[in-house]
């Protein structure tokens, strides 16, 4: 959690001042020192397991202990990297040297405690170099890291360096194959790390490897924001001054280091460790701490108080609330206060107590003042926009019924009057069927005429049902040539499915006639809207004008490359259809076809240029 002028709740101590206003002495350097303290005397517990090992063979215990120091020691670094570095880069190759170093410690256990095959501990052995290559790597790459912004990542160019240092690991992990880094005796039945020679290979990699440490330590003072550099600069050279002398009596075989001294592994983990943790103490890599000395110096006006209200730090621009007429401890129980004259009071919890700054938002308030009038008035305008919106909106929704009301209307103009006149002629049937029910009642009293009248009133029923199936036939397609209007209105082509439901629809109703009627369409795609239209005219037109005398039509719709074919059967004779009235468009190309096939009619009808359907 960040607070003014990035204050860390983690590194500020709060404790009350007898004096109140008295600056605290800040106590992070005691916790250091304490740290330094449990540091130096774990290591010197691990260094005990290693001398009681070493002279009392007490190989179990000892080792696994030293090794769990070293771990917990090197893991606990690694955690402190995680909260300290912002920058996350910068952490993540910290991290990762902290895990080369776990790695390390393991792999030597490993070596000297777990395992008794000779091959498996010189490849153990090989595997040193890993880390030992790629912590100083690594501290190149974080070396050109510092300085940047925290989501920071390096130039792709960058990735070439990773080449020498694969390389290296690469040899050093082949050396059974070529013996240029170590060179083992030729009439040595076993190679091991017991009796062996440094190659040349071994210099090279070892160049690599001081290179890499001496060009990120370089990298790092050149980076430095730190007055007086020069000053702080012997605090992680000590250590890597210390690490390359031992190495290089490790490596000359001085007598008594190897006893006393003589674990490399440790050593160069610790001393490597040292370096990284001298550079973050001394502010070569910048870390996540002495907030309070920036808080102190920082131009906000901001306290920091315990729990009970008493002041613990304070900035050089100190609040004075007593100017305000405002109770610190009052302000404890409030999120912030402001006062008439425009200032802020505000507060945020931290660990053991607040921080409490004051900000000057006259400002802001008559700037709050002035929005808040313009918004009332973009309020008030937008009411009217809106209801001038609705307004068009509605008239151009009406508009747009009258429109396709229209077009439907002048296109089943001539079924609806058909419709009319038979809903005419049928109510005629009715009034004439009520009159001489009537006459026929006194006439087969007076008569005994019964079975003529039976006759009468049957042949009316027939003409009653003809007129009420022609009606369904005219009706459904007014409804479905509307439905077919309506969907071509939204979109130039329709599935071939909304032409098969017109077909079908007409053909139940037809049946309502007397009329056997069947349908097949095998058009799967879409089409063109005007074209299913107009295929479904043609076949209204030849029903409505055969309807009379017609028993049995059969209809079937089929494509052909760009063409649509409707086949029309049918046991009833028809005018010459006029396709004039189709409207022939520049599109595609209309053409009906008559010719008789005994009692049988073929219609044909042939829509040319539909490209669309595939």
């Amino acid at each position: 959690m960040q607070y003014p002028n990035g204050l860390m709740q983690e590194n500020i101590m709060l404790e009350p001042m007898a004096n109140g206003l008295r600056v605290m002495t800040d106590k992070t350097n005691i916790i250091h020192k304490k740290k330094m303290i449990l540091l130096g005397l774990a290591v010197f517990i691990a260094y005990l397991c290693r001398m009681c090992d070493f002279k009392f063979e007490i190989f179990q215990l000892a080792g696994y202990l030293r090794t769990y120091i070293y771990i917990t020691i090197f893991y606990l670094w690694g955690r402190s990297i995680k909260r300290r570095i912002i920058q996350k880069q910068v952490q993540h190759y910290l991290i990762s040297i902290a895990g080369l170093m776990i790695f390390w410690i393991m792999i030597r256990t490993i070596k000297y405690f777990i395992t008794d095959n000779i091959n498996v501990s010189r490849y153990l052995w090989y595997m040193y170099y890993i880390p030992l290559l790629g912590i100083p790597f690594l501290g190149l790459l974080t070396a050109m890291s510092l300085g940047k912004a925290e989501d920071y990542k390096l130039p792709e160019w960058t990735r070439v360096l990773y080449i020498p240092t694969i390389i290296a690991i690469v040899f050093v992990l082949t050396n059974d194959f070529h013996q240029k880094m170590f060179a083992f005796p030729e009439n040595g039945s076993v190679w091991s790390d017991s009796k062996y020679s440094y190659a040349t290979g071994y210099g090279v990699v070892m160049i690599w490897c001081i290179g890499c440490a001496i060009s990120a330590l370089v990298i790092i003072v050149i980076k430095s924001r730190v007055p007086n550099t020069r000053k702080i600069m012997w605090r992680p050279i000590l250590p890597l001054v210390i690490l390359f002398v031992y190495m290089g009596l490790y490596i000359s075989e001085v007598n008594g280091l190897r006893i006393v001294l003589g674990d490399m592994t440790v050593f160069c983990c610790l001393f490597f460790t040292a370096i990284f943790e001298s550079c973050i103490q001394c502010g070569l890599i910048q870390s996540n701490s002495r907030y309070d000395k920036l808080f102190e110096i920082s131009t906000i006006e901001a306290k920091i108080v315990d729990s009970e209200g008493n002041v613990c730090y304070k900035s050089d621009n100190n609040i004075h609330c007593n100017s305000d007429n405002i109770d610190l401890k009052d302000l404890l129980n409030t999120n912030e206060v402001i006062t008439d004259s425009g200032i802020r009071y505000s507060k945020a919890l931290i660990k053991g107590g607040y921080v409490i700054w004051r900000e000057d938002i006259k400002e802001l308030i008559d700037l709050k003042d002035i929005l808040a009038k313009n918004r009332d008035e973009l309020r008030s305008n937008k009411k009217a926009l809106q209801d001038g919106y609705y307004v068009n909106k509605r008239l151009k929704e009406l508009t747009e019924h009258n429109r396709l009301y229209n077009i439907a209307h002048n296109q089943v103009k001539k079924q609806l009057d058909k419709i009319s006149d038979l809903i005419n002629e049928y109510c005629n049937i009715i009034s004439e069927d009520k009159i001489q029910d009537g006459t026929s009642e006194i006439k087969s009293l007076e008569n005994n005429k019964k079975k003529s009248n039976t006759i009468e009133i049957s042949a009316k029923a027939d003409a009653e049902k003809k007129i009420l199936g022609q009606m369904m036939v005219l009706g459904a397609y007014v409804k479905r040539r509307c439905n077919l209007l309506l969907l071509a209105d939204k979109n130039e082509n329709i599935p071939a499915k909304e032409l098969e439901l017109c077909f079908q629809e007409s053909a139940r109703n037809l049946s309502m006639c007397g009329v056997e009627c069947s349908v097949a369409d095998r058009i799967k795609c879409e089409i063109p809207a005007a074209v299913g239209g107009q295929i479904y005219d043609i076949f209204e037109e030849i029903v409505e004008k055969t309807l009379n005398s017609l028993e049995t039509i059969t209809v079937w719709i089929d494509k052909n490359d760009d063409k649509i074919i409707m086949n029309i059967i049918l046991d009833s004779s028809i005018e010459q259809i006029d396709i004039n009235s189709y409207g022939q468009s520049d599109k595609w190309l209309f053409e009906v076809r008559t010719c008789r096939d005994e009692d049988m009619w073929i219609i044909k009808t042939i829509v040319t240029g539909v490209k669309h359907c595939d």
